[in-house]
């Protein structure tokens, strides 16, 4: 039996979402994103995250992580703000950090896993996310290829993993 349970991720590329035909097809959780970088806030993060919470769907929200166009601060400062309005209670929602290549094609791998880690450790004494980690998502080739995962202890962030069109992801 597994145990894993059945989520997607979205943001405002999917347009106008059913959430009643989501739940009732088993999805029971929700990432949305909220935020990219120091300046982007997407358009859909709140209605999305009303709409899911009406019909069941737990809903959690990620951040776009931009290694060298944004600073970690900048980042830090648009997340909680954007968290703050939409009323993000990390008591019954998670948080991630999405980590992909696409706006990080010039980073090299030390500096993917320097701005990561400066963006986490100021995350974790923010008060809207109540001491817990933000999770890190991101696909295992892109962790292993573009980040220097073994310069820091991410280990001790959840993992989000990103395998697609999958029953089980692969770690």
């Amino acid at each position: 039996m597994s145990t894993n349970k059945k989520g997607i991720d979205l943001s405002h590329f999917q347009g106008d979402v059913d959430f009643k035909k989501v739940s009732e097809a088993g999805i029971e959780y929700a990432f949305i994103k909220a935020t990219e970088g120091a300046t982007v806030q997407d358009a859909k993060y709140t209605t999305y995250r009303t709409d899911a919470r009406v019909v069941g769907i737990k809903t959690g929200a990620y951040h776009y992580f931009r290694a060298l166009s944004s600073s970690p601060e900048a980042q830090r400062d648009n997340i909680v703000s954007t968290l703050t309005a939409a009323g993000f209670d990390a008591s019954t929602e998670f948080f991630a950090i999405d980590a992909e290549l696409e706006g990080n094609e010039k980073a090299t791998p030390d500096e993917m896993a320097d701005n990561l880690h400066k963006l986490l450790t100021l995350l974790e004494s923010e008060k809207i996310l109540q001491g817990k980690r933000p999770f890190i998502y991101c696909d295992n080739n892109f962790w292993a290829n573009h980040i220097s995962g073994d310069k820091y202890a991410f280990s001790e962030y959840p993992l989000w993993i990103a395998n697609w069109d999958v029953s089980e992801p692969k770690v």
